[in-house]
């Protein structure tokens, strides 16, 4: 008798885990289970939705607490597999489902466990960051590993572009795994390793502090940028989102968070250790773009 899988999940990578899951075996795919996030920019409700429809895809669409505690009890599945989903699943379902929750963490686990694990990774400035696939337990991102995949980045790299080539090494990793594990020809690894745990994140946490050096107000540009709330900092009374910038190339002497010279229409920020950086995307109010608009003084000293 072939196992019954559940996918539940949301967002661009579950969306095409859903797809990849349905294409390798249809008949084994009990059920999708979605959130209505279609406030969020990321959302693909539609997508995901008119998916279930094409091939009659049993679909749930969860609003508000985003329980699947009577679903899952109702349909009992053998194994469900979680991509985008952002809410707690309670132990005693985790515990019913004979195969268990397996699920996308972006951190070589052990270490980052927790929330906004790539975020924090990239403003600390790691170079070597990842994604595993991994065993829910009850406690925090502890379950065994059944794949890893690590990727090389340099300081200059956006989260977006980071997230692009983790969806694709994602999906890449399902179409030549999925099966193993339904049939039973593969098997999870304890994790091993320096173990390190990071704390929740939300739109107030990019606050840019002036007084660090260029290297690390970048750090925490670009890894907070797009398709997250963005690093910002304060002037006038209103949140100034900078989307993109790049360092400075010469030693800067300025009072930190003071724009400290305006060059060939460059506005330069100045930070601590002598550095600066260059704006170059922000978004102040209703206005989105280049910086040089908007910021026309050297009197402009941000918070």
């Amino acid at each position: 008798m072939s196992d019954k899988v559940i996918f539940i999940g949301s967002k661009s990578l579950g969306y095409h885990v859903l797809k990849t899951m349905y294409e390798l075996n249809p008949e084994i795919l009990d059920a999708c289970i979605t959130m209505d996030d279609i406030t969020d920019s990321r959302s693909c409700l539609k997508d995901i939705k008119e998916y279930c429809a094409v091939h009659d895809i049993c679909y749930f669409e969860m609003v508000g607490s985003c329980d699947i505690s009577e679903i899952i009890l109702e349909r009992k599945p053998d194994i469900c597999f979680v991509v985008g989903w952002y809410k707690i699943i309670p132990s005693h379902i985790l515990n019913s489902v004979p195969k268990g929750f397996l699920g996308i963490h972006n951190s070589l686990l052990p270490a980052y466990r927790g929330q906004a694990p790539l975020v924090w990774a990239m403003i600390q400035g790691d170079k070597k960051v990842g994604f595993s696939l991994f065993s829910f337990t009850e406690e925090m991102d502890e379950g065994d590993i059944w794949a890893q995949e690590a990727v090389i980045i340099n300081e200059n790299v956006y989260i977006s572009d980071v997230l692009q080539v983790f969806e694709e090494r994602a999906v890449g990793l399902f179409k030549r795994i999925y099966l193993k594990i339904i049939d039973g020809s593969m098997h999870p690894l304890c994790q091993a390793g320096q173990i390190s745990y990071c704390g929740k994140r939300d739109k107030d946490s990019g606050l840019i502090d002036w007084k660090k050096s260029a290297r690390d107000v970048l750090l925490e540009i670009h890894a907070q940028s797009k398709p997250y709330p963005g690093a910002y900092t304060i002037w006038n009374d209103e949140r100034l989102i900078i989307w993109k910038a790049r360092k400075f190339e010469y030693k800067f002497i300025g009072i930190p968070g003071r724009v400290g010279l305006i060059m060939h229409g460059d506005i330069i920020v100045a930070c601590g250790e002598s550095t600066a950086i260059v704006l170059e995307d922000v978004e102040y109010g209703k206005y989105r773009g280049n910086p040089n608009k908007i910021i026309k003084s050297l009197n402009t000293k941000f918070l």
